[in-house]
């Protein structure tokens, strides 16, 4: 039992020994977590983080406009190859064409707008010619009824 009790105790102050080690891990981790807090922490106050994403968007932009550039000098380069003075002719000659059309129905459509108006206005003569016609036919019938009353009397 003696032996048992002086085992249990060594294992004990391995277990402390063991435990004080963790804790010590357990600390520098803890210290080193609040130093890397502490430093973001200040990067956000002092704006470096700020400048860190004004500075990758920049960077970034000036990326797009190269390539947009290269792009330009892409396509020119490639409209050289196609385009030569023939189908600029042609484009220049479709142009003129779609243009005149376009004139062409802009006139169409005003000569039917004015139509349309003239006809409306046709139409509200016509309602103004059945209202007179109305109008008499109500006096004829007032006259025929005066007559009628006349030789009543």
């Amino acid at each position: 039992m003696q032996a048992s009790l002086e085992e249990a105790k060594q294992q004990l102050d391995l277990k402390r020994i063991e435990l004080a080690s963790t804790l010590t891990q357990v600390l520098k981790t803890n210290a080193l977590l609040l130093q890397t807090a502490i430093r973001t922490l200040e990067q956000v106050v002092h704006g470096s983080v700020g400048r860190y994403a004004r500075a990758r968007a920049e960077h970034l932009s000036t990326v797009a406009r190269g390539l947009e550039k290269r792009l330009l000098v892409a396509r020119k380069s490639v409209a050289g190859q196609v385009y030569d003075a023939e189908v600029e002719d042609r484009l220049r000659g479709k142009k003129e064409e779609l243009e005149a059309k376009m004139v062409a129905m802009r006139r169409r459509m005003r000569d039917r707008e004015q139509w349309l108006e003239r006809l409306e206005s046709v139409v509200g003569l016509r309602e103004a010619v059945e209202e007179m016609e109305g109008l008499k036919t109500e006096i004829e019938k007032v006259r025929d009824e005066f007559e009628r009353l006349e030789r009543g009397s």
